[in-house]
């Protein structure tokens, strides 16, 4: 018997604009995405926040893995004060996921899922 498969149609741009965020919001109200990942030092970070949660969206945080340890624990901060809640998901881009991953290791991995897109 096969197992029953999960598919998640995701976006990773909540938060870079407006336009951009409302055209997330009516997807995810029409079914075409099941969650986003804010990035929460985008220019409209706390009003995609404040719609995402009224419609319902799960949301993950976009995390910029160049960014230091301590910048990584503001943005999850961040996303903790303008969500309500910790991230569904850490997502991110980078060229070499393992070794940047690893320098995060401290943090508490174990309370998110963690993804990425192989550059």
């Amino acid at each position: 018997m096969n197992s029953p498969q999960l598919v998640i149609f995701h976006e990773d741009s909540l938060g870079l604009t407006a336009e951009n965020d409302d055209n997330i919001i009516e997807a995810f109200s029409r079914g075409l995405i099941t969650q986003a990942s804010l990035r929460v030092d985008g220019p409209t970070a706390k009003r995609a926040a404040a719609q995402a949660r009224r419609a319902g969206v799960q949301m993950g945080l976009r995390l910029d893995l160049a960014a230091t340890e301590i910048e990584t624990e503001s943005h999850i901060s961040r996303f903790e004060e303008l969500v309500g809640s910790k991230p569904l998901h850490i997502q991110s881009r980078h060229q070499n996921p393992v070794e940047a991953i690893s320098r995060y290791l401290n943090i508490q991995t174990d309370t998110f899922t963690l993804g990425w897109e192989q550059m």
